[in-house]
């Protein structure tokens, strides 16, 4: 998973003369080439995907040998929320919420987006990056939004909105 460290180990490596000292050098990419020295290592992973690793093993005399693998890294990232939630509306009148601009690590834009708009069960009242709801009482309402990516990695964010009456009496 990501953000968590992954030991590379090497020490089945071994040469036809036993008295060499061997060196390891690990090199793949994540971000940026990276090269790491040792027969053991630890690296954490940020960034999910597949890696092709790469052991090259050399000995005193120069001679070196190669193993590769792969590493899978999941996803553990949940969405980054950017919400519009205004902190006031009028009761009767409609309001226009929008997550527009929320995205994921590997999938951008394409994050499943559900709106709560009294968050009394978390039942959704909306999908979308953007809705609009009409509140019919005046108060205070808890809004919720909730970001899910294609791993089911989530993000709930909750905001206030304060609902007041304009209407004059008649």
């Amino acid at each position: 998973d990501q953000h968590q460290q992954v030991l590379l180990n090497g020490s089945l490596c071994t040469d036809n003369n036993g008295t060499d000292a061997l060196q390891y050098v690990w090199t793949f990419y994540d971000d940026a080439y990276q090269t790491i020295h040792g027969k053991m290592v630890e690296y954490t992973f940020h960034n999910a995907g597949t890696f092709h690793i790469t052991l090259t093993v050399t000995d005193e005399d120069g001679n070196s040998g190669q193993n590769s693998m792969i590493v899978f890294v999941n996803d553990t990232t949940p969405p980054e929320g950017l919400i519009n939630i205004p902190s006031s509306g009028e009761a009767g009148i409609e309001i226009f919420f929008s997550a527009y601009g929320s995205y994921d690590n590997i999938d951008g834009p394409d994050i499943i987006v559900s709106w709560d708009f009294d968050m009394e069960d978390f039942y959704p009242d909306s999908f979308g990056m953007n809705a609009t709801h009409t509140y019919t009482d005046i108060g205070v309402y808890k809004v919720g939004v909730l970001l899910k990516d294609a791993n089911n990695n989530t993000i709930l964010l909750i905001r206030n909105i304060v609902i007041v009456d304009t209407i004059p009496p008649t």
